[in-house]
């Protein structure tokens, strides 16, 4: 609905590391805006399906045994949603962030 978001937040902890980024996803007025890292930007198609795409590949996370853990926590109104990567493989965010034109460095 109008005014309605939902929130990626993600987490990654590892031996020498630990990072945490937050992604909004808002609707207004019949359009769809990400807001990351201080800047929003408008929402194509495109990549309302990509980020579509990535809800449906958490489902299959592996979380297996590799010293990086990665977290992600789909928050929308009062619904959390956890899913744990352990794999040191998909880079979820990154392939997301890259896919959306929008640059991040692999940790």
């Amino acid at each position: 609905k109008n005014k309605e978001f939902f929130k990626i937040i993600f987490s990654s902890q590892g031996c020498f590391h630990s990072d945490e980024k937050n992604l909004i996803i808002s609707r207004k007025r019949k359009k769809y805006f990400l807001e990351y890292e201080g800047k929003s930007k408008r929402l194509s198609k495109k990549e309302i399906k990509l980020i579509e795409h990535f809800e449906i590949e958490l489902l299959f996370v592996n979380d297996d045994f590799c010293t990086t853990r990665e977290s992600y926590n789909i928050q929308f109104k009062d619904k959390n949603d956890f899913y744990n990567d352990g794999s040191c493989k998909w880079k979820g965010l990154y392939y997301l962030l890259k896919n959306l034109g929008i640059s991040e460095n692999i940790n």
